[in-house]
């Protein structure tokens, strides 16, 4: 599915990546809700590493979907392992306010070859899709 990043990208897979954050956003993001016991205030898509240039594909697709503000993430510069699970790969454009929670959406897609080591911030898995965390601000 990796198509829907593809120049020009491709329809199909656009489309069922669509589907799949359609489903995510509006049917269980009150499940994060729950578990944390609070609102989501805010919105973040991961970005590719490395760092490349224009618009994430997958942030219009969740922009239109998404409760609360977005959060911009950046790439932070080059990193000798682009696949290691690590948040100092990214850089946040705004402060937070404290009480503030992120949803944030990442398009790593599940590959056996490729496990996680852990879980950036703890994660819930939608199954062979997209990764989505929500975590408390500090």
């Amino acid at each position: 599915m990796r198509g829907y990043k593809a120049k020009p990208p491709i329809g199909e897979h656009r489309a069922i990546v669509t589907l799949l954050a359609v489903l995510g956003l509006t049917e269980h993001s009150s499940c994060a809700e729950r578990l944390l016991t609070a609102p989501i205030t805010h919105w973040a898509v991961v970005p590719s590493l490395p760092a490349r240039p224009g618009e994430h594909p997958l942030r219009p697709i969740v922009r239109t979907l998404a409760h609360g503000t977005e959060l911009p993430l950046s790439a932070a510069g080059s990193t000798p392992n682009p696949r290691s699970v690590d948040p100092q790969h990214f850089r946040a454009g705004a402060a937070l306010r404290p009480g503030a929670h992120v949803l944030v959406i990442d398009d790593t897609w599940v590959a056996a070859a490729t496990p996680s080591p852990q879980p950036w911030p703890p994660v819930s898995p939608v199954p062979a899709t997209f990764r989505c965390s929500c975590w408390p601000a500090g």
